[in-house]
C-alpha cells in the first residue's frame, strides 16, 4: 500500500447485493478496500477513475465511484458526511 492520505472504515455495498464492513484508504495512487470478508482487497488506481460522487439510500450516506471502464463501487458512511472523501478521490490531496 502506497502512503495513505486517509482512510475511513465504512460499508461496501456490492452489486450481488449485502454490505461488507472495511476500510477505505485514498493513497496518492490508488483507492483501496479492505476487509477479512473479502477474499481479495478492492484496488482501484486513480488514474482509472472517472469520478466519484456523493449520493444517498434513505438517511444513509454514500460514496459512488465510477471507472473508466463501467464499474460502479458504492461505498456507505452512515449518516455522515461523505463530502470529505469525495473531494479526495476526485483529485484533492
Amino acid at each position: 500500500m502506497s502512503n495513505v492520505i486517509d482512510s475511513w472504515t465504512l460499508n461496501y455495498r456490492p452489486e450481488s447485493g449485502g454490505r461488507i464492513m472495511g476500510s477505505l484508504a485514498v493513497t496518492e495512487a490508488t483507492v483501496e478496500f479492505s476487509s477479512g470478508d473479502l477474499e481479495d482487497d478492492i484496488v482501484v488506481p486513480r488514474a482509472e477513475i472517472r469520478n466519484a460522487e456523493a449520493a444517498k439510500r434513505g438517511l444513509l450516506k454514500q460514496v459512488v465511484v465510477n471507472t473508466n471502464d463501467g464499474r460502479r463501487y458504492v461505498f456507505e458512511y452512515g449518516l455522515l458526511s461523505v463530502r470529505k472523501i469525495v473531494d479526495l478521490i476526485s483529485g484533492g490531496t
